[in-house]
C-alpha cells in the first residue's frame, strides 16, 4: 500500500465517539479506506470499499480470522501459530492461507467471514478506551475486493442479533432523565434498513420528549422492552434522534464503565444459550439438548476437515458397491428423517448439516470415474501441484449469489441464466444446475407437457442425490403447473422438512387439504 495514497481524515478518543455511528456515516458516504482502532496494545483495522466492509485485520488473535477459527475449534493452537507465521510473511491473506491449508472449504467462505465480521464488530463494543483514525484511500483501491458486506446491515445485525441484552440494560440503566431530540439529518428509512416493527417504534419515539414517554419502565425479562432499547440505540446511530441527560452528550450518557466481561470469549457461543442473573456476567446454561447439539456440532466440524473418502469411512480403492453401502449406513444414522417429531430445530439443523456433508461426499464418489478424478485432485494437492485460487472461487460464488437472486425473484432471468452458464462450465455443481433449470422454465414458459416433464426429471435426479429447499420449491411449482397435486404436495412436504418455516409450502398444503375436504 502506497503511503501517498492514504490520508488520515478523522481521529480521536474512542470514549468520545460511537464507533458504530462512525462506520454508518462512512458507509453512507461510500468511503474507501480503513478505520484503525488502537486499544489495549492491539491494532484492529476495518477496511471499507465504496462504504462496504471488505476485511478486518489484526495481529491480536481475538480480532483475527485465524483466532476466530481457533475459538470455533476448527484449528488447534499449533495450527494457529503456523497460520500467524505465514500471515506475517506477507505473501497471502489469512483467508487465502486457511483455504490453502484446507481449514476452510470454498462453499463456506462467505458464511464464515460474515460470521467472523459480526463477531469482531460485536467485540468492538467492549472497547472503551483507545484511539481511532480513519485513513481515506484515494485513487485506485490497493486490494483485490472479493467479499463486500453492507456496513449499515452489519451494524444493524450487531445491534439487534449479536450484543447481549445485558449490554443494553446497562446502557439505559438511568433512562428516567434522558431527553429525546428529533433530528432531520438522519439516514433515509431505506438506507437504515428499517422493518415494519422498527418503523412503528421510530414513529413512537418521534412523539416522545423524554425516554420514559417511549418506554416508562424496563423489564429485563420482557423481550419487547429489550427490542425497544436496541431500536432507540440504533435510531441514534442513524441520526434519527439524539439523546441527552441535561448538558451531557450522547457519548457521556452512554459511556458504560463495565461492559459484559466475557463478550469476546462468548463470540463463538450461541447467544440464545446465554442468560444473565442480577447484572452478573453472562453464564452458559448446559442442558441435555445442548450437550447433544455440541456433540453433533463437533462431528460436523470434524467431517468438514476430512476428504470425501474419510467422510464415508472407506478406502481410496473402494468399489461402487462399497461406496453405496457406506453411504446407506451413514444415512441410517444421520438422515434428517430419523429425527423425532418433537426434536428441537437445533437438533434437526445439526442432522441436516451433517447429512449434507455425507451426501456431498457420496455424490462425488458414487461413480468410479468421478472417484478417479477426485483421487487425482487429492494427490495433486498433497504434492503441492494444486493450489486454491480464492479469488476465482469467491468471484464464482458472488456470481452465483447474483444469478440465484435474479432467477428466484423472476427478475432479469436471462442475465441470471447467462451467469449460470458461465460458472457451470467451470464447475458443474448440482446447486447451480437447479437454478439453471428453474430459470430455463421461467424464461421459455413451455406449454408442451413433455418439455416441462424433462425439467422435472432433471430436478428429480438431483433430488435423489442432494436435498435443497429451493429444489423442492421449484418441483412443487412445476407439478402444480402440470396439475399433478399428489406430487406437488409431496414436494412441498419435503420442502417443509428442510425449512419448517416456509410459508409458501405451508399455504399450498393447507389449500390442498381444504380442497380435499
Amino acid at each position: 500500500m502506497r503511503d501517498a495514497n492514504i490520508k488520515p481524515i478523522y481521529k480521536g478518543d474512542l470514549s468520545k465517539i460511537n464507533i458504530y455511528e462512525l462506520m454508518i456515516r462512512l458507509g453512507v458516504l461510500k468511503e474507501n479506506g480503513y478505520i484503525e482502532i488502537v486499544a489495549n496494545g492491539s491494532i484492529i483495522k476495518v477496511f471499507l470499499y465504496m462504504g462496504d466492509i471488505v476485511n478486518i485485520e489484526s495481529e491480536n488473535a481475538e480480532f483475527s480470522l485465524a483466532g476466530f477459527m481457533r475459538k470455533k475449534g476448527r484449528i488447534t493452537d499449533e495450527q494457529l501459530n503456523d497460520v500467524k507465521k505465514l500471515v506475517q510473511s506477507g505473501e497471502k491473506s489469512t483467508a487465502d492461507i486457511l483455504m490453502t491449508l484446507g481449514f476452510i472449504k470454498s462453499h463456506e467462505i462467505i458464511q464464515l467471514i460474515n460470521e467472523f465480521l459480526i463477531c469482531v464488530l460485536g467485540q468492538i463494543a467492549s472497547i472503551l478506551k483507545g484511539m481511532y483514525i480513519f485513513y481515506r484511500i484515494e485513487g485506485t483501491y490497493p486490494f483485490s475486493v472479493n467479499l463486500r458486506f453492507n456496513t449499515v446491515d452489519a451494524v444493524k445485525t450487531v445491534i439487534f442479533s449479536y450484543l447481549p441484552d445485558e449490554y443494553f440494560l446497562r446502557l439505559f440503566s438511568r433512562h428516567n432523565d434522558i431527553n429525546i431530540i428529533v433530528k432531520s439529518s438522519g439516514l433515509t428509512v431505506e438506507s437504515a434498513r428499517l422493518g415494519p416493527k422498527e418503523l412503528r417504534y421510530l414513529k413512537a419515539i418521534y412523539s416522545s420528549d423524554k425516554f420514559v414517554d417511549f418506554l416508562p419502565i424496563i423489564d429485563p425479562k420482557n423481550s419487547e422492552h429489550i427490542y425497544k432499547l436496541k431500536a432507540a440505540y440504533y435510531f441514534k446511530l442513524c441520526s434519527f434522534i439524539d439523546m441527552k441527560r441535561g448538558n451531557e452528550t450522547f457519548e457521556s450518557v452512554f459511556y458504560v464503565e463495565k461492559t459484559q466481561s466475557d463478550m469476546a470469549s462468548k463470540c463463538n457461543a450461541s447467544l440464545s444459550n446465554v442468560v444473565s442473573k442480577s447484572g452478573d456476567a453472562a453464564i452458559e446454561v448446559k442442558t441435555e439438548e445442548d450437550t447433544r447439539v455440541r456433540e453433533l456440532e463437533i462431528l460436523f466440524e470434524e467431517l468438514k476437515k476430512k476428504n470425501f473418502f474419510e467422510r464415508l469411512g472407506i478406502s481410496e480403492d473402494a468399489s461402487d458397491a462399497q461406496v453405496k453401502k457406506a453411504y446407506l449406513a451413514l444415512a441410517k444414522k444421520y438422515h434428517p428423517d430419523i429425527v423425532t417429531v418433537d426434536a428441537s430445530k437445533k437438533i434437526k439443523k445439526c442432522y441436516e448439516d451433517i447429512f449434507a456433508l455425507i451426501n456431498e461426499a457420496y455424490q462425488r464418489l458414487e461413480k468410479s470415474e468421478s472417484r478417479k478424478d477426485y483421487l487425482e485432485s487429492i494427490k495433486q494437492s498433497k504434492d503441492g501441484k494444486s493450489e486454491v485460487d480464492i479469488s476465482s472461487i469467491l468471484e464464482e460464488e458472488a456470481k452465483f449469489i447474483r444469478a440465484k437472486a435474479l432467477i428466484k425473484n423472476n427478475r432479469n432471468v436471462e442475465t441470471g441464466l447467462q451467469i449460470l452458464e458461465e460458472i457451470i462450465k467451470k464447475n458443474p455443481d448440482e446447486e447451480y444446475k437447479v437454478y439453471y433449470l428453474w430459470g430455463k422454465f421461467l424464461k421459455e414458459k413451455p406449454t408442451d407437457l413433455s418439455e416441462i416433464n424433462k425439467i422435472i426429471s432433471s430436478l428429480e435426479q438431483i433430488a435423489r442425490k442432494r436435498e435443497m429447499p429451493d429444489l423442492f420449491l421449484f418441483l412443487g411449482y412445476l407439478y402444480k403447473a402440470i396439475k399433478n397435486e399428489e406430487k406437488m404436495i409431496d414436494s412441498f412436504k419435503k420442502l417443509l422438512k428442510l425449512d419448517p418455516n416456509n410459508t409458501i409450502a405451508s399455504i399450498e398444503i393447507k389449500l390442498y387439504e381444504k380442497r380435499k375436504k
